[in-house]
């Protein structure tokens, strides 16, 4: 393998290291979905610390927008001072990726094509969003039962999407933008394993939601090493240096740095980093 920029698929600055070839560094495309599981970890643990919606609402804004607002930002900037035409980032890029809506929407996509993530790895994002809105109403109206309702609700999500049970191409789409169930089961298993890490009283009932995850995750064809249609993505839409390596740097997150370099879809490693302090 040739150890190149991060998420550049043209090669435009080419590069090897020693890291070239190193197996650790071979299995970079899983940070997202490793990025998934500690996510679900944390919220769960998050949201039992909250006194209310709100209260989650603030902390999440709080870490995550800021951190993503300077990445944008600075990446627009230097990619207009230094960057290749191709990686020019326009206003409506911008705009779409500091509120987080995926640009590659149909509804985007119509009234403005060409739209695009300031950088492709900003995807992961959509998808970190959609889980906290849903993670937050579940827990709200299940609070000590959420591992029950959460798996109940996994497990009907699964059934719609193994057995077709959404018809027709509209279905489809909304079935995948609230329920995104190719991504949904790496949360569900740091949901999981969190109960199971705290001692919860589901603790039991996770030990088997942490299995059917995984069997999920397997499933969907993770686990034989294919990249998903999202993670492709990544690639199409890299740049050339990950920027929010300043991030992860200032707030001496080393490790999460070492793995941006790493991998194709570290944009968000250092999101994570920063939102997700120890």
């Amino acid at each position: 393998y040739s150890w190149t920029i991060p998420a550049d698929p043209h090669a435009h600055i080419p590069l090897r290291t020693p890291l070239s070839g190193l197996l650790p560094f071979e299995y970079g495309w899983l940070g997202v979905e490793f990025f998934f599981v500690i996510s679900g970890f944390v919220i769960l643990m998050t949201l039992e610390r909250c006194r209310n919606l709100g209260d989650f609402a603030v902390r999440r804004f709080a870490r995550l927008w800021p951190p993503l607002v300077a990445a944008a930002t600075l990446t627009t900037v230097v990619m207009a001072l230094i960057g290749p035409t191709d990686w020019l980032v326009h206003r409506n890029d911008y705009l779409f990726s500091i509120v987080i809506i995926d640009p590659h929407s149909w509804f985007v996509q119509r009234f403005l094509p060409g739209t695009k993530w300031v950088d492709g790895a900003y995807w992961s994002l959509w998808v970190e969003v959609r889980f906290y809105v849903l993670a937050a109403l579940f827990y709200l109206a299940a609070r000590r039962r959420f591992i029950k309702f959460w798996l109940l609700f996994q497990a009907g999500a699964a059934a719609i999407w193994m057995f077709h049970l959404a018809p027709g191409r509209g279905a489809q789409l909304l079935l995948e933008t609230i329920f995104f169930p190719t991504h949904m089961p790496y949360f569900t298993l740091g949901l999981c394993l969190y109960e199971i890490y705290s001692r919860g009283p589901l603790r039991i009932v996770a030990m088997f939601g942490a299995g059917f995850a995984a069997c999920l995750i397997l499933r969907s064809g993770a686990g034989a090493g294919r990249l998903s249609a999202h993670a492709a993505g990544n690639f199409r839409d890299g740049k050339p240096v990950d920027l929010r390596a300043v991030l992860a740097i200032r707030n001496r997150s080393s490790a999460a740095a070492v793995r941006i370099a790493a991998d194709g879809s570290a944009g968000t490693g250092v999101l994570f980093a920063v939102s997700h302090p120890h």
